[in-house]
């Protein structure tokens, strides 16, 4: 197992100290391989060292200037300090360098939706969940700005892939009631907030929703 392996694993298992002495050995071993400074940087976001970890990048981008993923790294660091604008910038030079992945794509559509920005946001998003068509968390987001552009329907179908794979997933259910409520469903609109009730009997939205729907039906 190489240090930057090593490094990696140490980091799934949020054994921080462990990862950061693993990718100085991958950089004292290779200097001059961008991966070590690519991946001690993702640990140094993940740390929320931004300062250190911009430094890292650009140190890797010095001996590879077209190193995709040190600009997908600066991209994360951006959206991490909610410099959107740059973040997109960046994930977008990772796209143009090769790193045409689900992730990116997904990113770009988070930025883009934290600038307020759905008609952006859109594509990259259904570009994402083709590239991973059973990723939960580009599923749920796909689906809550299809709702959010008023294409229910097509919502309805994200929300319902969500789970299939995973029956139990409460926010994925609570956002399918949702829709169905947009659809003037609301028989099966209440059927979802009582199953999402049923499995997270804490969800303040769902009863706070179900409440409302009750009072208008009461009054009618």
């Amino acid at each position: 197992m190489t240090f930057i392996e090593q490094g990696i694993a140490h980091m799934k298992k949020d054994e921080l100290e462990e990862a950061a002495t693993a990718f100085n050995q991958a950089i004292e071993t290779e200097p001059n391989n961008p991966a070590g400074y690519i991946n001690f940087g993702n640990l140094l976001v993940h740390m929320k060292d931004y300062q250190r970890a911009e430094r890292f990048f650009m140190r890797a981008l010095v001996k590879d200037s077209n190193a995709a993923t040190a600009y997908y790294g600066l991209g994360n660091l951006y959206f991490e300090s909610e410099q959107y604008k740059r973040a997109i910038e960046h994930y977008q030079q990772a796209r143009t360098l090769g790193l045409d992945e689900a992730d990116v794509h997904f990113m770009i559509g988070l930025s883009h939706l934290n600038r307020h920005d759905s008609t952006r946001a859109l594509p990259f998003m259904m570009r994402a969940k083709e590239l991973a068509p059973t990723d939960q968390d580009i599923l749920m987001q796909y689906g809550i700005l299809l709702a959010e552009t008023g294409e229910y329907k097509e919502a309805l179908q994200q929300f319902q892939a969500v789970l299939n794979t995973d029956h139990f997933h409460s926010d994925a259910r609570y956002n399918l009631a949702l829709a169905y409520l947009y659809l003037e469903e609301t028989d099966q609109a209440i059927k979802e907030l009582d199953q999402t009730i049923a499995i997270d009997p804490e969800h303040v939205l769902a009863k706070q929703t179900k409440a409302q729907i009750n009072q208008i039906l009461d009054q009618n």
